[in-house]
C-alpha cells in the first residue's frame, strides 16, 4: 500500500469521525454504522454541484456564479479533492479497511412518488452555471460506481488510522526489522559475554602461571641458600683442617730440630 498524502489523512479522520457522530445519533451497534460517501467531502464542495448520470455514463460538475475564486483555481481544487477522495476509497476498500454497499436503486421524488432516475448529484450547489464535463473513463468509472454507496470501516482501519497510517507491510517490515534487531543486540552482548569470560580466564590462567613461577622461584632460592650454607660449612671445615694440619708440622719440625741439637 503507498503512502497517504496530508488530505487522505484526513479523509481518513474525517471517516472515523463521521462514524463517531453515527454512533451517537443512531441505535445501531458501532459495527454497524455505515457512513455516505458524498457526505465526506460535501463541506467542501460549496457552491457546487456534482451530476452523475449512468445512461449515458457522464459526470458532470457545475461551478455556480458568481465564482468564489478564479475559476482555473476552482476547477483544479475541486477535481484534485473529487478524484482524491474516490481513488483512496478504492484503495482502502482493495486493502479490507473499508467496507461499501450500495443503499437503493436511484429514484427521486416526484409528487410524493419514488420515481425511478438515472440521474444523482451532491454537493452544495444547483446544476446552473459554468460547468465543466469528466472526461478521464476510469474517474466517470469510480464516480459511477461509489456515488450512491455507503461506506462501513472497520475495526482494522481505526487501528490503522490510530499507528500513524501504516500500511500492514510496513508494520510487518518494522516488526520483523525489531524482531532482528532484538536478535542482532541479544547476538552482540552474548559475545561480549563470552569474550570477557574468555579474558578473564586467559588472564586468571596467567596470573596462576607467574604465581606458579614465584613459587618454583623461592624454592629455587631457598636451595641455592641452603647449598651456600653447605658449602660455607665444609670450606669453613677444610680450612679448620688445613689449619691444624700447619699446626702439627711446626710441632713436628720443632721435635726435630731438639732432638738434632741434644
Amino acid at each position: 500500500m503507498r503512502l497517504l498524502s496530508k488530505f487522505e489523512k484526513s479523509l481518513c479522520k474525517r471517516i472515523l469521525t463521521k462514524k463517531d457522530e453515527n454512533v451517537r445519533n443512531s441505535s445501531l451497534p458501532a459495527d454497524r454504522q455505515h457512513i455516505s460517501l458524498t457526505k465526506l467531502i460535501e463541506d467542501k464542495l460549496e457552491g457546487v454541484c456534482i451530476s452523475v448520470c449512468f445512461n449515458p455514463r457522464k459526470v458532470t460538475i457545475h461551478f455556480n456564479l458568481p465564482v468564489i475564486k478564479a475559476i482555473n483555481e476552482w476547477i483544479f481544487e475541486i477535481e484534485d479533492i473529487l478524484f482524491t477522495t474516490i481513488s483512496l476509497i478504492e484503495l482502502l476498500e482493495k486493502e479490507g479497511f473499508l467496507l461499501t454497499y450500495q443503499t437503493s436503486s436511484l429514484f427521486k421524488i416526484e409528487d410524493g412518488r419514488k420515481v425511478v432516475t438515472e440521474i444523482t448529484s451532491f454537493g452544495k450547489g444547483t446544476e446552473s452555471g459554468m460547468k465543466r464535463e469528466i472526461e478521464d473513463e476510469r474517474y466517470i468509472d469510480l464516480l459511477l460506481k461509489y456515488c450512491i454507496k455507503n461506506i462501513i470501516p472497520t475495526d482494522e482501519f481505526k487501528r490503522f488510522c490510530k499507528r500513524g497510517f501504516i500500511a500492514r507491510e510496513e508494520q510487518r517490515y518494522r516488526r520483523q526489522w525489531i524482531i532482528a534487531l532484538s536478535a542482532l543486540m541479544v547476538s552482540v552482548i552474548s559475545s561480549v559475554a563470552n569474550l570477557k569470560n574468555f579474558i578473564s580466564g586467559e588472564t586468571k590462567i596467567k596470573q596462576e602461571q607467574i604465581d606458579s613461577i614465584r613459587l618454583d622461584l623461592n624454592k629455587i632460592e631457598m636451595r641455592i641458600d641452603t647449598f651456600n650454607n653447605q658449602t660455607a660449612k665444609k670450606i669453613d671445615f677444610v680450612l679448620d683442617e688445613i689449619n691444624n694440619t700447619n699446626i702439627n708440622v711446626v710441632d713436628l719440625r720443632k721435635k726435630d730440630k731438639n732432638c738434632s741439637l741434644k
